[in-house]
């Protein structure tokens, strides 16, 4: 595994780029915000991101970041949780989105040449969470394979979502929209939201809507007056398993482009599908002098749904473990 230095924190900390490479699959991690910051499969990188810190430092739009404590949004930036009310900050209007994990050094263990492990001490009132939490990331390549597996324990019940909150272009970083690529996702239903993308406590069944992807549908074939994008959580049907990485896990969904494809399997029971709606909204140049642009990539992030810890869902209980696994397996068409 190579280990380079990739820059320097504000405050002077060393931030290293940790190499996996398999020679069929070569992955490129950050110790800064846990973050894939290349991901290259038949000589193409995959995602989106840049070549220095000072991209990272001054990215809004999480790119390739481990979001957490609690991915996605909450309502109101606040919860009540064992009759206490917390406060947490408000960085997306006025709730609270993604949390500061992919802003923070991680310590970073090598394991071998495939696999990378990195650990995080998120203490207690941390964004204003209770709880002192210790999580640990663990990737690892194998064939033309990416597991990402995440533990975490706490001193006290905490709200918990994690996810990967990678931009993935099939094409390539730079190759222009992935509208046309073809997405497959294994879900009946959505969750309905209101117009800050906050939980309205509804699903919506899938069969007649721009939202069905049941079969293979272009991106944006459906896009229209009252869709042009999306910001989706897609409920998982949790029906078709693989076993992989001794795994036991999900096939989530499918995306491809005229060359290459991409299949997610999780054992999270939600999947939000993001469309990069709003790059190119003042993000730094990308990767080989790339300028960011609306909808030339798309996420998929494994999680709970969207304000679960006010729907009584996503929350770590004091002696208990959090370990759930992702893995993004990339192929030929």
């Amino acid at each position: 595994m190579e280990k380079t230095l990739f820059g320097h924190l504000p405050d002077g900390r060393a931030v290293h780029l940790y190499t996996l490479d398999n020679g069929t699959l070569r992955v490129g991690i950050l110790d800064y915000g846990c973050r894939i910051q290349s991901l290259i499969f038949d000589g193409v990188d995959f995602v989106c991101g840049y070549d220095s810190l000072a991209g990272y430092l001054a990215d809004g739009s999480s790119q390739g970041a481990f979001v957490g404590r609690v991915a996605n949004r909450i309502k109101n930036a606040a919860f009540t949780l064992n009759g206490k009310h917390y406060q947490l900050e408000k960085n997306d209007g006025n709730n609270h989105l993604h949390g500061s994990f992919g802003y923070v050094l991680w310590d970073a263990r090598v394991i071998d040449d495939t696999t990378l492990l990195l650990t995080y001490h998120s203490p207690a009132s941390e964004e204003g969470y209770p709880g002192n939490m210790n999580v640990t990331v663990t990737y690892r390549i194998r064939d033309a394979a990416i597991l990402m597996e995440y533990m975490a324990v706490a001193d006290d019940d905490t709200p918990i979502n994690l996810t990967n909150h990678s931009y993935f272009n099939l094409g390539g970083i730079g190759s222009g929209s992935v509208l046309a690529h073809e997405m497959q996702i294994h879900a009946d239903r959505i969750t309905l939201v209101d117009s800050e993308l906050i939980p309205t406590g509804e699903h919506r069944d899938v069969a007649g809507t721009p939202y069905d992807f049941r079969t293979f549908q272009p991106i944006g074939a459906r896009f229209g007056n009252d869709l042009d994008g999306y910001d989706t959580n897609f409920i998982l049907n949790r029906a078709i398993t693989e076993n992989l990485f001794g795994l036991s896990l999900w096939h989530a969904a499918s995306v491809r482009s005229d060359a290459y494809a991409m299949d997610c399997f999780t054992d999270m029971p939600c999947m939000q599908v993001y469309t990069a709606n709003f790059l190119g909204d003042g993000e730094p140049t990308f990767k080989y002098g790339v300028a960011p642009q609306k909808q030339h990539a798309v996420c998929l992030e494994t999680q709970y749904e969207p304000d679960s810890v006010n729907h009584g869902e996503g929350i770590l209980r004091s002696g208990d473990t959090f370990h759930h696994a992702t893995v993004y397996r990339f192929s030929h068409r």
